[in-house]
């Protein structure tokens, strides 16, 4: 797996955009100037150049005033979609995804519910689960579901998720139970990110939101359960427990503020260990290539300065602009794109060259990550 917005931003930036120097032709924003590698995309094909560029606007954009910062967008979003486009290629025909694997799929932290009669006393604190996860760059942990059991129906009751040294929460989810005494699952909405990095992280919710009481399941998380007692929650707890630690927690009222900020660590009390405050989690815990591939990013200066000129000058080739220089540039675009007849390779073909070229050692990724290999043989794999 890989975060698209991540790799997005650390290959920002790799190559440059050329700004021109003709009269009156709209200047780029300086973000698009920066080029780490010291190559621009024109050194890619000469097509790309802003004067050329600024012909795949629409007319009304390119006679704006804030034409640059027009360009300058759509610039922007076409080198993060040509970044997708290449990312995805490499993953399939690399098959990245099958050199890594998944330490543990859609775990719960423990089986079963709790005794409808064992039930929490509302205080108006925040109370809930301290998540710490592990601290492998290479890892993400991957919520599948949030579990939760109270004894009252709920509408709209907000779980929030906090990240140590981060004052707003990471997301908001909001709850609406119409089955209480059981345990009720639910998926994160779609705006709420479900993979979370390594890191502390607090999930619960305030007490003042919620109708009725939560149900206690007494089990303390930090520590391995009765061996004797469940069998499941021994299994559950040897599956996360290397990579996860689990603690129950509470903030008293007087740490509460009215913006719902985090509050200062010190205000935490891990008093009542033996608690799950009503909460449950499914989760998993993947290998991730994000870190990896920013770590190596340089490796894809030749295929994203490719990838990002096929898919510009096959814009112009497709232009359904109607004037002089479309005239001009479309018979050069899908020339630039085509092998030529006396067989020089013309840019999709040097694109899928330098995907084919590319090879990336393993050896720095995270070894409980890798497949398993035999004892005599060195942890390294190149693809």
């Amino acid at each position: 797996m890989y975060n698209t917005k991540t790799l997005q931003g650390c290959t920002a930036g790799l190559i440059g955009f050329e700004q021109s120097y003709t009269p009156g032709v709209p200047q780029l924003a300086a973000e698009l100037l920066e080029s780490r590698s010291g190559l621009y995309y024109r050194s890619f094909h000469p097509l790309l150049t802003v004067d050329n560029l600024l012909n795949l606007l629409e007319t009304s954009m390119v006679q704006a005033n804030n034409a640059g910062a027009l360009l300058s967008d759509y610039l922007k979003r076409m080198v993060g979609a040509s970044t997708n486009k290449l990312l995805m290629a490499i993953f399939q025909q690399k098959k990245l995804g099958q050199q890594v694997k998944s330490l543990f799929e859609d775990t719960r932290l423990f089986h079963g519910a709790a005794s409808y009669t064992d039930k929490i006393i509302r205080q108006g604190r925040f109370v809930g689960l301290e998540l710490h996860l592990s601290g492998s760059d290479d890892m993400a942990t991957v919520i599948n579901q949030v579990g939760v059991q109270f004894d009252t129906a709920q509408t709209g009751m907000k779980l929030y998720l906090y990240q140590e040294g981060t004052e707003e929460p990471v997301w908001v989810q909001e709850v609406s139970i119409t089955k209480p005494i059981q345990f009720s699952w639910f998926s994160l909405d779609a705006a709420n990110p479900n993979t979370l990095p390594a890191g502390v992280y607090c999930l619960g919710y305030y007490e003042d939101d919620l109708q009725g009481q939560a149900i206690n399941r007494q089990s303390d998380m930090s520590k391995p359960p009765c061996m004797t007692c469940n069998g499941y929650d021994t299994a559950y707890y040897r599956t996360w427990s290397p990579y996860v630690k689990v603690r129950a927690f509470s903030v008293p009222m007087a740490s509460i503020t009215p913006e719902r900020v985090q509050w200062e660590s010190i205000a935490m009390d891990y008093g009542k260990s033996d608690t799950n405050w009503g909460l449950n989690l499914a989760f998993s815990m993947k290998c991730d290539l994000t870190a990896f591939i920013c770590r190596h990013s340089d490796l894809l200066t030749n295929a994203l300065g490719l990838q990002v000129a096929v898919d510009l000058i096959t814009e112009m080739a497709y232009s359904t602009r109607d004037n002089e220089k479309k005239q001009k540039l479309g018979p050069l675009a899908f020339a630039a794109l085509e092998n030529s007849a006396t067989g020089t390779p013309g840019l999709t073909v040097r694109l899928s060259a330098a995907i084919k070229a590319l090879e990336f050692d393993l050896s720095d990724f995270d070894g409980r990550c890798l497949p398993c290999a035999p004892s005599n043989s060195l942890r390294r794999v190149a693809i």
